[in-house]
C-alpha cells in the first residue's frame, strides 16, 4: 500500500512538472501569434469589408488592380479588423492567443483525460506538440477550433448515436465556409462518420442521417460567392505557385529540426493507434490516416494531423494497462468544473504570457525573425518611394498594413496566381532577364530581402543604387540622374554623411554596406573598361568609411587607377 502511494505521488508530481513544461513551452511561443506577416493584409481587408462591402475585384496591388477576387475568409478578416479598431495589433494578438490556448491548454488535455490516460502521458505527448503554427493569428485558427467541435460532436454520435446536437454541424459548416480554406476537412469528417453509420444494416435514423450530410454539404453554399467559393478553392491545387509558399512544402524539407518533436509526436501516435486498432473507430482510423500523410507532405496541415490523431490515441492508449488508470477501480469522470477549470488556466497562461512578452500600451508590431520594423519605419518617412516600387512579399504587406499600398506584390499568392508568381521568383531570384522584368512593370524603386539572390545581384549592378540597408531588407533607385537626385535628398534627410537620424546600430552599418555597394559597382566598372567611372565609384565608398579591409582595398585600387 505504501509502495503504491509513493508510486501515485511520484507519477502525479511528475505529472505536474510535465504541465509547468507545457506552460511554460507555450509562452515561449506566444510572440508567434503576430510572426505571420498574412495578419497585416487580413487586417486591413477586414477593415475596407467593413467601411466598403466585400471588393469585386483587388483593391492593395498596382500589379494586378483588374483581377477579381475571392474572400475566402471574408468574415474572418472582420473579426481581425474588428478586434483592431478596438485594441491595435495587441488586441489582435491577444485574441490569437486565447484562442490557441483554448485548443492546447484546455481540448487536448482535457479530451485525453476524459478517456481515462494518465495524465502523466498526457502531458508528456502534449509537450511535443507545441507550434508556432497553432498561434499565428490567421483563418487556421478558426479550423483548429472547429476540428476540435467537430470531433467531440461526431464522437458523441458515435458513442450514443442519434441526437440533436448533431444538428449544429451545418450552422457550423456556414461558419467554417466563411472563415477559411479548411471546411473541406469538416465535411470530410462529417461525411465519413456519417456514411459510415449509414453503411450499417442496423443504422436506424437513416432519413435524419442523410438529411443531415445534404445539409452540411448546403451549407457550404451559403457564403458570398456561391458555388464560386467552391472552385476557387480547388484552384489551390493548381493556381499558386508552391514554390513560393513554404508552408506548402514537405516537412523534411522545411527546417526538418524544427518538426522533430511533431515527427516523433506523429511516430508515437501512430504506433500507438496500431497496437490499439480494436479501439479506434474505423472513421478515425481513416482521418488520422488521411491528415498524417497530408501533415508529411505539406507541413501546413501539422496542426491538423495533430488535431487528427490525438483523440484516438487516447482511446488507444485508455485500452493499454501501463497507460491508464487503475481498470480495478471505476473511472472517474471528468466533471464539467474541472474541465472549466482547464479553460481558465488556459485564458490566464494566454493572457499573463501575452503581457509578459507584449506589456500593455507598448507599441508592438510584427515578430518576424526578420524584422522589417525599421524599412517600414524608413518608408513611412519617404512614401514617395512606395510609388511604382518592387518589393518582397513580407514588405508588401506591412505596406498594406500600414496604408501605403498599392503594392507590388504581398502574401496572398493565390491571388497573383501561378504565372505572375512565377514570373516574380524568377526576378527575385536573379534569374537571366531580371533587368527586363523590372523595366516591364515601370519600376521606380526596389525593396527587398537581403537574403535573396536579387540582392547580390543589385549589389554587382551599376544600374542600380543603395539607399537604405538594416541587413535585413533593402532600398534601392536607379542609377540615373532623377535616382542621383533623390539619393542625395535621402542622405540629407538621414542626417547626411553622419546618418545621425538612424537608430546607432544602423549609424554603424550603414556606411560600410554603401562602401561595399560602390566598390562592387566599382569593379563591374573596371571589367569594361570604364576606369574613370570606376575611380568615381571608389571615392565614393571612400566617402562612406575609411577603416576596415573593405577600405584598404579601395585605397589600393584608388591609387592603382590614379597610375593607369
Amino acid at each position: 500500500m505504501l509502495n503504491t502511494k509513493l508510486e501515485n505521488l511520484l507519477t502525479n508530481g511528475f505529472a505536474f512538472l510535465l504541465f509547468i513544461s507545457c506552460l511554460s513551452k507555450f509562452g515561449a511561443n506566444i510572440d508567434h501569434t503576430l510572426q505571420c506577416g498574412d495578419t497585416a493584409w487580413l487586417i486591413k481587408t477586414g477593415q475596407y469589408i467593413l467601411s466598403h462591402g466585400i471588393p469585386a475585384t483587388d483593391c492593395f496591388s498596382f500589379t494586378c488592380p483588374d483581377r477579381p477576387i475571392v474572400i475566402y475568409q471574408w468574415l474572418f478578416t472582420i473579426a481581425l479588423g474588428v478586434l483592431f479598431q478596438h485594441g491595435g495589433l495587441w488586441l489582435v494578438g491577444l485574441a490569437a492567443g486565447i484562442a490557441t490556448a483554448l485548443i492546447y491548454l484546455c481540448y487536448l488535455p482535457v479530451s485525453m483525460i476524459r478517456q481515462g490516460v494518465k495524465p502523466i502521458y498526457v502531458f508528456g505527448l502534449l509537450s511535443l506538440v507545441c507550434s508556432p503554427i497553432f498561434f499565428w493569428a490567421r483563418p487556421q485558427l478558426i479550423s483548429f477550433l472547429l476540428i476540435a467541435v467537430f470531433t467531440i460532436i461526431l464522437e458523441r454520435f458515435r458513442n450514443h448515436g442519434y441526437n440533436n446536437s448533431l444538428w449544429l454541424l451545418p450552422p457550423l459548416m456556414v461558419l467554417w465556409a466563411n472563415t477559411h480554406s479548411f471546411w473541406f476537412i469538416g465535411l470530410a469528417m462529417v461525411a465519413t462518420y456519417l456514411l459510415i453509420e449509414l453503411g450499417q444494416k442496423q443504422c436506424q435514423n437513416r432519413q435524419r442521417l442523410l438529411l443531415l450530410l445534404f445539409a452540411c454539404i448546403g451549407a457550404i453554399l451559403v457564403n458570398p460567392y456561391g458555388w464560386g467559393l467552391i472552385t476557387y478553392n480547388l484552384s489551390f491545387t493548381t493556381e499558386p505557385d508552391f514554390g513560393s509558399i513554404r508552408e506548402l512544402q514537405p516537412v523534411l524539407l522545411t527546417h526538418p529540426r524544427l518538426f522533430i518533436n511533431h515527427l516523433l509526436y506523429l511516430t508515437l501516435a501512430w504506433l500507438v493507434i496500431l497496437r490499439g486498432h480494436r479501439s479506434v473507430p474505423l472513421a478515425g482510423l481513416i482521418l488520422a490516416a488521411v491528415a498524417s500523410a497530408a501533415a508529411l507532405m505539406f507541413y501546413r496541415f501539422v496542426p491538423v494531423a495533430i488535431l487528427l490523431t490525438w483523440p484516438y490515441m487516447g482511446l488507444a492508449l485508455s485500452r493499454m494497462t501501463i497507460f491508464n488508470r487503475d481498470q480495478t477501480k471505476p473511472l472517474k469522470q471528468f466533471s464539467n468544473l474541472e474541465s472549466w477549470g482547464f479553460a481558465a488556466i488556459a485564458i490566464s497562461c494566454a493572457v499573463f504570457s501575452f503581457l509578459q512578452r507584449f506589456p500593455a500600451g507598448q507599441a508592438v508590431w510584427f515578430t518576424n525573425s526578420d524584422t522589417n520594423l525599421e524599412t517600414t519605419i524608413f518608408l513611412k518617412q519617404h512614401p514617395d518611394l512606395t510609388k511604382n516600387m518592387f518589393c518582397d512579399p513580407a514588405i508588401g504587406n506591412c505596406l498594406i498594413f500600414e496604408n501605403l499600398s498599392p503594392v507590388f506584390i504581398d502574401t496572398r499568392f493565390d491571388f497573383y496566381g501561378r504565372k505572375f508568381c512565377t514570373e516574380y521568383n524568377n526576378c527575385f531570384n536573379a534569374e537571366e532577364g531580371w533587368q527586363s522584368y523590372l523595366a516591364k512593370w515601370q519600376v521606380s524603386s526596389l525593396c527587398v530581402d537581403d537574403s535573396y539572390q536579387i540582392y547580390q545581384a543589385l549589389l554587382s549592378s551599376p544600374d542600380w543604387l543603395l539607399v537604405f540597408d538594416d541587413q535585413h531588407f533593402s532600398l534601392w533607385l536607379p542609377n540615373n540622374q532623377a535616382g542621383e537626385k533623390k539619393r542625395q535628398e535621402l542622405v540629407t534627410s538621414m542626417g547626411g554623411r553622419e546618418l545621425s537620424n538612424l537608430a546607432p546600430q544602423r549609424r554603424q552599418e550603414m556606411p560600410e554596406q554603401l562602401c561595399r555597394k560602390h566598390a562592387l559597382t566599382a569593379i563591374s566598372y573596371l571589367s569594361k573598361g570604364q576606369k574613370k567611372l570606376a575611380l568615381q565609384e571608389v571615392e565614393l565608398g571612400l566617402s562612406w568609411s575609411k577603416q576596415g579591409k573593405l577600405a584598404a582595398f579601395l585605397e589600393r585600387l584608388k591609387k592603382h587607377l590614379q597610375e593607369n
